[in-house]
Formats: C-alpha cells, structure tokens, sequence
C-alpha cells in the first residue's frame, strides 16, 4: 500500500539578526556580518543591491513591494559526495566539489514557505526570516564564480556621480559587485542610467562616440540617443528636424 504522508509545521531556517539599523542597512559597512555567517572558507563572487538610496543605503523596512533587499553569492570547497564519479568521467572537470552559499539581507518578520516531497513523504513548513536567511546548494562539480575581493567602495560614491549626470536623489537604484567591477543602474521614467566603476571604485569612462562612416551629426546624435535611453531628448531632437524640414 502506497501513501502521501503530508505534515505541517512551523519553524526558524538558518536565518540570522541584521545588526544595526535596518532601515539604512549599508552591504559595505555590514559585509563583516555576512562573511562570518557564510563560514570561514567561503569565497565572495557577487554582490547585487536593489533598491538602493541616495545615501548608499537600503531601507529593508520599506513597505512596498518589490523591497529593497541584497543578495551576497559565494561558493566554498567541499569534499566529494560518496556517489560522485572518478575524475576524469565528466568532461573540464578537476575533481573538485563546489557548494554555493547564498545569503540574502531583506526586511525581518517576514514569513517564508517551504514544500517539499522526498521518498514519498510531502512536507510543507513556514519559517520566519529574522532579516539575513542562507541558503546552500547541493555539491556541484563546477566552480560557481570567481572569487572577489573585499567590497570597499561605498555606494553612496557611485550615487554622487550619478546625480552629476541627472538622477534625482529621491530615486533608487541597483548596484552589483563582481569580478567586472561595479555596476550602477537606475531606471525611473525620466533617467536611463548606467554607470560601471573599476575595483578601486573609479568610473570607467566610455569612449567617445563618433559618427560611422557616412552617418550625419544628427543621426549619429539620434543613435546616441537611442543608446542611451534617452527618450525625451530625442523626441525633442526628431522635432527640431522636423520644424527646420518644415522652414527648407
């Protein structure tokens, strides 16, 4: 006879405190934290901020939705598991066994829910999330990233640069951190802005664009435009060459 066994129940996963001030919660200042929870020989590979304030901050109280959280990807060295093929039966591999570690900052007191079914037995349980919750990947043959050092640049740098070139403060905006660099992006309705800094927190300067072959200032200035997102002026521009037609 074959049955469902089904059960409820609820629980605390690996998730931990958030020290200091959630509501200007700082992934640089407070990376010590998360590093110790991801254990000792875990390596960082990324880091992606959303929802990120002026002041380099995220408000991780913030009650609409989707809220501000940051995920922090590292991945850790493990012992192979007893079913795992000899090296050398699966092919770029060295041998060596990975298990990724993800830990996420988000707003704490939320509820989370889990269902699961293993050798028939379904299993279903909630948890509450106390602000930074880890989860961990089943061992992998294949490196999950590479590592990274120490963040040290402050976002709120990036966001001063950025209002130079026309984001309000009032916006927010998504920063990521990996092996490229670091990525600065902010979406509203009036500002497409993408802004890339080096390691050492310098901004990576774009080359200068200039008209292709035949391209006339003005449709090397409207591809320009285009590029960039930058919708209202170049509806601004398309009507200045239509009034200037209009005058010929």
């Amino acid at each position: 006879m074959f049955g469902i066994f089904y059960f409820t129940s609820v629980v605390v996963e690996e998730t931990s405190s958030i020290e200091g001030d959630t509501t200007n919660y700082n992934p640089i200042e407070q990376f010590d934290q998360v590093s110790e929870i991801a254990g000792p020989n875990a390596q960082l590979t990324e880091i992606t901020a959303k929802r990120v304030k002026f002041n380099g901050t995220l408000d991780l109280e913030a009650e609409y939705k989707p809220g501000p959280e940051v995920t922090f990807k590292f991945f850790q060295e493990v012992p192979a598991p007893e079913d795992a093929p000899p090296p050398g039966a699966i092919r770029n591999s060295d041998g060596q066994w990975y298990e990724k570690i993800t830990i996420t900052a988000s707003k704490p007191g939320t509820w989370g829910h889990v269902t699961s079914n293993s050798g028939g037995v379904q299993s279903e349980y909630q948890y509450v999330n106390l602000g930074l919750k880890k989860d961990v990947s089943s061992p992998r043959n294949s490196k999950p990233g590479e590592e990274i050092n120490t963040p040290q640049c402050q976002f709120k740098d990036f966001w001063n640069e950025a209002i130079k070139q026309g984001a309000t403060p009032d916006a927010v905006s998504d920063i990521t951190y990996d092996e490229d660099g670091y990525t600065f992006e902010l979406n509203t309705q009036n500002t497409q802005l993408k802004l890339e800094f080096d390691q050492n927190c310098q901004l990576i300067k774009e080359e200068e664009d200039i008209p292709t072959k035949n391209e006339s200032p003005t449709n090397a200035a409207k591809r320009i435009l285009k590029e960039q997102g930058d919708l209202e002026k170049l509806e601004h521009l398309e009507e200045m060459e239509k009034r200037i037609e209009a005058l010929k």
